[in-house]
């Protein structure tokens, strides 16, 4: 969409988003330096699930605040849809539910809540 086809309202809620996004970014690069500052100490779980875990946790807060501003990215929705290389309930439950939350937000309707199957997960 053009910017200058925006209402004054539009504008504000994605200037609102850009902002909280921004907080993301730095978030995630106080983050990645923690990571190489500590890779051979204890101090931050560095497995396999904690990094999936992280991982799904940006992603999540991502979506749904480009949502809030009205906007949607093609390729990060995709990127939560697809299986990760830690398959757990609760990181599918966390992708489907944050997938869910930015649609209803996206089209303006509140979320519904998300249950999962019993079983078949680890």
């Amino acid at each position: 969409m053009d910017a200058l086809a925006l209402s004054v309202g539009e504008h504000e809620r994605r200037t609102a988003a850009i902002r909280r996004l921004e907080r993301v970014a730095a978030d995630m690069r106080y983050f990645a330096v923690r990571l190489v500052d500590t890779r051979d100490e204890p101090e931050v779980a560095q497995g396999p699930l904690a990094l999936a875990t992280r991982a799904g946790w940006i992603y999540a807060r991502m979506v749904l605040i480009q949502a809030d501003g009205g906007m949607h990215s093609p390729s990060l929705i995709n990127a939560i849809a697809e299986p990760g290389p830690v398959d757990s309930r609760a990181l599918r439950g966390l992708s489907l539910s944050t997938l869910l939350a930015a649609e209803a937000r996206i089209c303006g309707r509140r979320p519904a809540p998300v249950t999962l199957a019993r079983g078949g997960g680890r």
